[in-house]
């Protein structure tokens, strides 16, 4: 007999064509058509449905759904931690990525220099331990030269020979996490806990013999303008300061690096994530971390701007800004078609004259700067 019983229904027998025929009658009412009774059997073949098929089909839906579940599961715990994994690496540099331009950067500052650096160390104001070299000049004042985000002081050692070549003691030396200085738990803030090892750095040079305290001078590249900024804000003892292509706010410029490389919404997809663990590990806030709201503070000393107008890094348009906003003596200079802090290697001597000039105006024996006329340059 096909009779089938279902519970719930008192029991009465329901023969296989009496659930067949309600198919029908649905089928009828949800499409209008009219279903000869010859055709009737055809139809019921085709939606011939079974109870074991009934209670199957959820269980494939569902088996069906965990599984896909499963896997965007997966690949979201792919892609975070690999995030994390970058944004551990991003903030806690080990070693300078630019190898190939030591060899090349300390040979030609053997040729340049008129007397070997020094090896010094030094310690930050939160006590780690910062390395260095210190070139010794004839005119008693003193530069610091601030590298890099990834970069190290070694990169600079032909720019630091040729200005002590000029007369200039200056003094190179590596950033926390960066090169042979030790390393912080947080990492790299990339510029604000770093502007504690410029004013380290200042210290030290106060108490070596053959500078006059007053006459102390900055140049920074990159992320080490951003940092010399946010040292000279606080502390007086910087005279003047070179900011060669600073970022004006780290949230912006870091979504703007990645827009440079990665177009569309894969850029935020990426760097969104990344920017969260970096803040996570590093114990900062990115918004937060704006050079353009404290250059005011540096004033009246001097500064000088320098950013190639083909930056995709860095956007030159936040050097302009920061130019405009500021109240104090200024200069810029505005390279046309120069990527990244790539002034200095197209024009190396014009940008040994310009920064050699810009101290011998600043930096002189009178310890307040004297308020010249602003200068801007476009090339």
């Amino acid at each position: 007999m096909d009779g089938i019983t279902f519970a719930g229904l008192e029991r009465e027998p329901v023969t296989r064509s009496a659930v067949l025929g309600k198919e029908v009658e649905v089928l009828k009412m949800a499409t209008s058509l009219t279903i000869s009774t010859e055709q009737q059997p055809v139809l019921s073949r085709t939606l011939a449905v079974t109870p074991a098929a009934l209670q199957k089909q959820p269980r494939v839906l569902l088996t069906a759904s965990i599984a896909l579940g499963g896997l965007f599961t997966l690949c979201g715990t792919a892609f975070t931690a690999l995030s994390a994994l970058a944004a551990y690496r991003l903030t806690h540099p080990t070693t300078c990525m630019f190898h190939h331009l030591h060899t090349t950067s300390r040979r030609n500052a053997r040729k340049n220099w008129t007397k070997p650096p020094r090896i010094v160390r030094f310690r930050s104001g939160d006590s780690l331990r910062l390395f260095g070299r210190y070139f010794a000049g004839t005119k008693g004042d003193a530069i610091i030269i601030c590298h890099g985000f990834t970069a190290c002081q070694e990169e600079l050692m032909e720019v630091a020979a040729r200005l002590q070549a000029l007369g200039h003691s200056v003094l190179l030396f590596d950033f926390r996490n960066h090169g042979r200085s030790a390393a912080s738990k947080r990492g790299s803030s990339i510029g604000y806990h770093e502007r504690q090892d410029v004013c380290a750095a200042v210290q030290y040079l106060k108490r070596r013999k053959g500078v006059d305290p007053h006459r102390i001078g900055v140049i920074g590249l990159s992320m080490g303008a951003a940092t010399a900024l946010f040292a000279a804000a606080e502390c007086d003892d910087i005279r003047a300061v070179v900011a060669d292509s600073p970022y004006a706010s780290l949230h912006d410029t870091f979504y703007y690096g990645f827009r440079s490389f990665y177009s569309g919404m894969g850029a935020n997809l990426v760097a969104t994530p990344l920017l969260r663990f970096s803040e996570m590990f590093s114990g900062i806030n990115a918004k937060k971390i704006r050079p353009i709201d404290i250059v005011s503070k540096i004033a009246p000393r001097p500064i000088m701007f320098i950013h190639g107008l083909a930056d995709e890094v860095i956007r030159s348009a936040d050097s302009i800004q920061m130019y405009d906003s500021y109240a104090g003596p200024k200069e810029q200079w505005l390279v046309d078609g120069a990527h990244h802090v790539e002034a200095g290697m197209l024009y190396p001597e014009e940008y040994l004259q310009r920064v050699d000039k810009f101290f011998n105006n600043y930096l002189t024996v009178v310890s307040a700067p004297t308020i010249t006329p602003c200068a801007k340059n476009v090339m």
